[in-house]
């Protein structure tokens, strides 16, 4: 004859209602923003000050400025959420500034669920380079860049459409733990995926 476990089950009831409390914290906390119509990596930056989680609301992000990341924190956005380099930008994105950039060391970070821009064929082809010995150099999508001294660690980046850049659409240098997977990337006129010194 079987007989069932000992479930406690006030145990179990206490269980269930810190998961659905600790589920409805996380959604509360995430900020969500919406596009403003120009300079859109400002209403971005000043939301990923505090970390945590980001959501972008469905439109298009015009931007003109780096979008920079911080440790602890996870950038997502509806697949309708596009972040466009603006036509008029200067030519702001060079070296190891990207449209999204670490600015030097992170970790625990994920960026998730949208679309980059890199609206090449808007820009003048000279942006495609930093200096004139080196072609497709400039305009990265997301750039990761930790320190030889220092790495990176436990970098995600998941589920984007990444497009029309005159450079890579996602490079990670000197990092640990990276996970890059399932996004689409198209006219990256570098690399789609360029990892360098890069560790499990």
């Amino acid at each position: 004859k079987y007989t069932p476990p000992n479930i406690n089950v006030m145990l179990l009831k206490k269980i269930l209602v810190l998961l659905i409390f600790i589920l409805t914290v996380d959604v509360a906390m995430a900020t969500e923003i919406s596009p403003t119509g120009s300079s859109d990596q400002n209403i971005i930056n000043q939301a990923l000050e505090s970390g945590g989680t980001v959501h972008l609301n469905a439109g298009v992000y015009l931007v003109d400025g780096p979008i920079y990341i911080k440790s602890n924190t996870q950038l997502e956005g509806d697949k309708d959420a596009i972040i466009r380099v603006s036509s008029s930008s200067s030519q702001y994105f060079t070296g190891m500034t990207g449209i999204i950039s670490s600015n030097g060391y992170v970790e625990n970070i994920e960026i998730s669920g949208f679309q980059i821009d890199g609206n090449c064929d808007e820009l003048p082809s000279s942006y495609s380079k930093s200096a004139p010995q080196y072609d497709h150099d400039a305009e990265r999508a997301i750039i990761i860049n930790g320190e030889t001294e220092k790495f990176c660690n436990n970098i995600v980046v998941k589920n984007m459409q990444i497009y029309d850049f005159f450079s890579d659409g996602v490079h990670v240098r000197f990092a640990n733990n990276v996970l890059v997977h399932d996004n689409f990337i198209s006219n990256c006129q570098h690399e789609g995926i360029f990892f360098t010194s890069v560790v499990n």
